[in-house]
């Protein structure tokens, strides 16, 4: 049996201390009533790596960035922003996933920018959001641009990044790829002129 008067209502304070008070009229039958709370822990200015001026610096072996209280609920209605810079001027950002714990939908995100600004359309590269789990984001420039938001909707376990350069152009993979390519083009045209 639904209840008559349901309320749903996210309720949010600003200080470390908060009272509710639930008034009620309803003499004749009793009244069920069911709070669910909990408290974010202050986040340390988005990390020891994090804000303006720092830059984090990686080369191939890479570098780990989490998120603020990682594997704890992350702050509500914050934005952090990470500058990455590759060690080698000649490399490009790689950043893989190795964990994300946001709420449904894409109201938490990580979002990925080319260059030492990157706050433009043109320079995005990838998304964190919502359900999204384990994924790889390769950028094109020797720097990037991590920015953490999130909104007053709750938190969930934060995020785990790791962060790193590589050569630009061709990995292994693509060259074994684009060789073994050439040799079935190279045997389909060896097939066709000895059947002409």
């Amino acid at each position: 049996m639904a209840p008559d008067f349901y309320v749903n209502d996210k309720v949010y304070s600003t200080r470390r201390e908060m009272m509710i008070q639930l008034n009620t009229d309803d003499m004749l039958r009793p009244a069920k009533i069911k709070l669910e709370f909990y408290a974010v822990p202050p986040a340390s200015e988005c990390g020891n790596n994090a804000m303006h001026d720092a830059v984090i610096l990686v080369n191939s072996t890479g570098s780990e960035l989490t998120s603020p209280n990682y594997r704890d609920f992350y702050p509500l209605d914050y934005q952090c922003r990470y500058r990455v810079k590759a060690v080698n001027k000649d490399d490009i950002i790689v950043i893989e996933v190795l964990d994300s714990n946001f709420i449904t939908g894409c109201r938490d995100m990580l979002s990925f920018f080319n260059g030492p600004e990157g706050w433009l359309s043109r320079d995005f590269f990838g998304r964190v959001c919502g359900q999204d789990k384990k994924d790889i984001f390769v950028g094109m420039s020797d720097r990037a641009i991590i920015r953490f938001e999130s909104d007053r909707s709750g938190s969930y376990g934060g995020w785990k990044l790791k962060i790193y350069s590589r050569e630009k152009g061709f990995n292994s993979a693509n060259v074994a790829a684009g060789q073994m390519l050439l040799l079935v083009i190279l045997a389909v045209i060896g097939f066709l002129i000895t059947e002409c």
